[in-house]
């Protein structure tokens, strides 16, 4: 969605230019590990989008997370907020966009949540990754430990399914 609402590209060219970030974020990848040593290699598993989203814990508690943001005023409010917190680099054009926009904007959010309460299961190996490498601290973090700690919406982390607590 940040590509589509804050670069004004089709679903469909969004898309595609994510696909593109993300082969040149293998690459870059795929570079480094070409420095370790082959056991430490042996021991990487490199994983795109889809394959990370594909399992059901993670499409659970996705869904609790978006009907939540559907049905609890407070807890939109506050994603909005760390929609707006996490791109305080395009804050003139996040000011000008409409609702319904910055919802749109809000489903990546919504979209990363679950990884901070399930990790990251691998699809191959089923082992659970919980040590997620995360651009930044921001309010995003803040919700993340929140519901892991029950301290921020309890009535919303009730609903969801924790593996282990994950680390950013």
């Amino acid at each position: 969605p940040n590509i589509e609402i804050l670069n004004d590209k089709s679903p469909e060219k969004a898309r595609e230019r994510a696909m593109e970030m993300g082969d040149e974020k293998l690459r870059e990848v795929q570079e480094i590990l070409k420095e370790l040593p082959e056991e430490s290699r042996k021991k990487v598993e490199v994983l795109r989008w889809d394959e990370v989203t594909q399992n059901d814990l993670y499409q659970k508690n996705r869904q609790v997370l978006k009907d939540a943001f559907g049905n609890d005023e407070q807890f939109k409010d506050y994603i909005i907020q760390c929609v707006k917190d996490a791109r305080k680099d395009r804050a003139k054009t996040l000011e000008k966009l409409a609702p319904a926009q910055l919802d749109r904007l809000a489903d990546y959010i919504i979209d990363e949540l679950p990884l901070f309460t399930c990790g990251i299961v691998s699809p191959y190996t089923k082992e659970v990754y919980n040590l997620l490498p995360y651009p930044g601290i921001s309010k995003i973090n803040e919700i993340e430990e929140g519901l892991q700690n029950r301290t921020i919406f309890p009535h919303i982390a009730d609903k969801l399914t924790f593996i282990k607590k994950t680390a950013v």
